[in-house]
């Protein structure tokens, strides 16, 4: 049986281990794979992002109410044709699209009913009237005796 040098056995391991871990600094092929498909999906996030921000600022030009629902909706329909495997819009997604675009839910601080619209030309009416009041009774008694 031959006897096996080890400065040999060791020379070899060596190349392998540069093989397999590139130290000299060059990625492999599959560093470079994996590197392409990162960007491309990367690339295909931020498309997402800037037709549906699109979407959000064309809508918000009209004087209509945007939801998270609107946003979710226009991302779906924006993946059509960007085509990004297993994009949902889910709920994360929409909140980091509404930080980065600085988009804020804003409060509601009043309620308008039908009741409302239609009481509105009387309440005006009778604002009016008031106001016609009050003006004849300053000219008939003066500023002081009000």
């Amino acid at each position: 049986m031959d006897s096996v040098n080890p400065m040999n056995v060791l020379k070899l391991l060596e190349e392998d281990y540069k093989q397999l871990f590139q130290l000299d600094g060059q990625p492999s092929e599959a560093d470079k794979q994996l590197e392409e498909l990162v960007k491309e999906f990367m690339d295909k996030l931020k498309a997402l992002r800037l037709e549906t921000g699109k979407q959000f600022f064309l809508a918000k030009q009209k004087p209509h109410t945007v939801r998270d629902m609107d946003i979710r909706r226009w991302a779906v329909t924006a993946n059509r044709t960007i085509s990004l495997v297993g994009f949902t819009a889910s709920p994360d997604w929409v909140g980091k699209l509404k930080r980065y675009c600085s988009i804020v839910d804003r409060k509601i601080t009043k309620f308008v009913t039908d009741k409302y619209i239609q009481k509105a030309p009387q309440v005006k009416k009778t604002a009016e009237e008031c106001v016609a009041l009050v003006r004849s009774r300053i000219s008939d008694y003066g500023l002081d005796c009000m």
